[in-house]
């Protein structure tokens, strides 16, 4: 029996990495598609780890509504399972989420966030405006701060 709940254990652990990579690859190339806003916010004065502390406290929070979203679904299956199993099931009446379990569940969610938030985040604070849309962009906020301001710059919808 131990043997299986460490095996169960495991496997559950197992998918919860290749959903943290999966994850992880759309942070990253949400980071990429995201390059022009993260130049125009240094452009404007954020600094490298400004950009990156904003793209961390977006990934945690996606993590945390993840695992919270884990627990409503582990509070249904649990629910479930006690209701289909009825007296079959040994020792049920101790079967149950508890503040320990509440706990684990945050804090593992707030270190999944940081630990694969941070190779996005890094690599969007890594941010040069010597590139062309990147240079364009700094060239148009130094144009607009001078009222140098075209109207092929920034047309005028009428």
């Amino acid at each position: 029996m131990r043997r299986g709940l460490w095996i169960l254990l495991g496997a559950v652990g197992l998918v919860l990495l290749i959903a943290c990579t999966n994850v992880a690859n759309l942070l990253l190339a949400r980071a990429a598609a995201r390059q022009k806003e993260m130049a125009v916010r240094a452009a404007l004065g954020a600094g490298r780890w400004r950009i990156v502390r904003q793209l961390l406290t977006e990934s945690v929070f996606l993590a945390v509504a993840g695992g919270a979203a884990g627990l409503l679904v582990a509070m249904g299956a649990l629910r479930l399972t006690l209701t289909l199993a009825g007296e079959s099931l040994p020792r049920a009446a101790g079967i149950g989420l508890d503040f320990g379990v509440l706990l684990f569940t945050g804090v593992l969610a707030c270190f999944i966030g940081i630990a694969f938030g941070l190779a996005p985040a890094w690599q969007a604070g890594r941010i040069e405006l010597s590139g062309t849309a990147q240079g364009r962009c700094a060239l148009e906020l130094q144009a607009v701060e001078h009222g140098y301001a075209t109207d092929w710059l920034w047309p005028r919808w009428r």
